[in-house]
């Protein structure tokens, strides 16, 4: 073709016997036979078979697809011939791959890209790769290291930031080899510690984020919170919301246990230089889930609290609450104990009310179990019972559709750390704030919270809360003049 001359010189042997065994052993001796006088021999497979199949009189099934069977003996011109030389094919070839391998049976090669769905994204979607997903399976000894290690090698190649594992550990030399960080997670010492604060992540095209941003200590805390809430979900499938809710308060004990606490005005340092050696563990954990419980076991007859309310008896106490001259003794029923910013209340009965009343258990005086029974209320819920309020206040008043406007990093803190049971995500706006709803009654806490999140958050609805912030936060800039 074009002045080229192409020669190609090749023989074809048959080999009969009078039975399959005999065929075998025969073609066996022959294969040796020419090898040894320096031949390559191949023995006909995949398409190259059914031809030969198709061909002779003794196959009644061929195996070849009707389409291919129907252009056999269709005649060919001589430059088509010498085109297809050296008469290979090509399985799969991508324009950026990596050549993996050949295919089995008939020799084409594989050249293939990890990242084909975003160096050709329209034939990608066209031919359904739309991710760089692989499953290398094969028996044992088959390759499947080697094939691992080619597409491993080419991630380096191409700079990309790769993260290996392999349970059996046989990425070792591979990685030391090119410069990379081998760790061998069955020796002492070396764990994943879900306390180790991580950079925050942002979308690639926002350019609206600070490297204070990035390291946001108070943040990065938030998103552990929630990890770790979720360790302990799978752990303990049988987890209640009311103990989830207690993690998050353990969580930043555990964090000031190695001095990470923020400053007088509420601001954590950021952890940018911070090491692996600055964070928490679950040792720390446990000590402030410890200091957690102590806080309601330092105060005088707390476990006499505890026991009342296991035992439903009646609970006998004095009280002094700072609007109380004297302390006055009561006869309680006890109906539930709750913890709030670090501190223990109990919901109770009163002899002689009809409603429960919240004490405070640091404020008890002299606290017993009597031998009195009450009959605990089947129809109460100490998550009902306070399903409508922030915090362990009840103020008088019906729940209201309450909307606030958050920036979007401050959605990012509701979204971790929801203010109540009934927060919703309703509308996000263009400029990347975020619109939630509410549905309780708005307390004196619950504005204190609001407040503290300062510019970051805009009440929308009620009129009436807002103007009670508006007071508030005006009485404020009055005494700071």
């Amino acid at each position: 073709r074009q002045g080229y001359a192409v020669e190609d010189k090749n023989a074809k042997s048959r080999v009969s016997g009078e039975s399959k065994k005999e065929v075998t052993e025969r073609a066996k001796r022959l294969k040796e036979r020419l090898m040894t006088e320096g031949w390559q021999v191949q023995g006909v497979a995949g398409l190259q078979e059914g031809l030969l199949k198709c061909a002779t009189p003794l196959f009644v099934n061929n195996g070849i697809e009707p389409i291919i069977e129907e252009n056999i003996g269709f005649p060919l011109t001589s430059d088509s011939i010498a085109g297809l030389y050296p008469f290979i094919f090509e399985t799969l070839y991508d324009k950026k791959g990596i050549l993996l391998g050949e295919e089995l049976q008939n020799g084409g090669k594989i050249v293939i890209d990890p990242y084909y769905y975003i160096h050709e994204p329209k034939l990608a979607s066209r031919n359904n790769r739309i991710n760089g997903n692989f499953v290398i399976v094969g028996t044992a000894g088959s390759g499947k290291t080697t094939a691992t290690n080619l597409l491993i090698r080419d991630c380096i190649k191409e700079k990309k930031l790769t993260i290996w594992i392999d349970p059996e550990n046989k990425n070792d030399k591979l990685t030391k080899h090119y410069g990379g960080t081998f760790i061998d997670w069955g020796k002492k010492g070396n764990i994943i510690n879900p306390f180790d604060l991580k950079p925050i992540s942002f979308d690639e095209d926002d350019d609206s984020y600070s490297e204070d941003d990035v390291y946001d200590t108070d943040q990065a805390i938030k998103n552990n919170i929630e990890d770790i809430k979720q360790i302990f979900a799978y752990l303990y499938p049988n987890i209640s919301d009311n103990e989830l809710s207690l993690i998050g308060s353990i969580v930043i004990g555990a964090y000031e246990k190695v001095g990470i606490y923020p400053d007088e005005n509420g601001k954590y340092p950021s952890f940018k230089t911070m090491t692996v050696d600055d964070m928490p563990t679950f040792t720390e954990f446990g000590s402030a889930l410890e200091d957690a419980i102590q806080v309601g076991k330092e105060v005088k007859d707390a476990e006499v609290v505890i026991d009342a309310l296991k035992r439903s008896v009646m609970l006998e106490f004095s009280y002094k609450s700072p609007d109380m001259e004297i302390a006055r003794t009561f006869l309680v029923a006890p109906y539930c104990v709750r913890l709030f910013r670090r501190r223990w209340y109990m919901l109770g009965l009163r002899e002689g009310t009809l409603k429960p009343h919240l004490y405070s258990l640091d404020r008890m005086i002299d606290a017993y179990a009597t031998e009195i029974e009450y009959t605990y209320p089947k129809d109460f819920s100490a998550d009902d019972f306070y399903s409508s309020y922030f915090g362990i206040d009840r103020p008088s008043g019906n729940p209201e559709t309450i909307r606030l406007k958050a920036s979007a990093r401050q959605a990012d803190n509701l979204r971790a750390l929801p203010l109540h049971a009934s927060q919703k995500e309703t509308e996000k706006l263009t400029d990347g704030k975020v619109v939630f709803e509410y549905h309780l009654v708005p307390s004196s806490t619950f504005i204190g919270e609001i407040m503290q999140m300062q510019g970051s958050v805009e009440v929308l609805e009620p009129a009436s809360l807002r103007q009670r912030i508006h007071e508030r936060a005006q009485e404020l800039a009055n005494i700071h003049r």
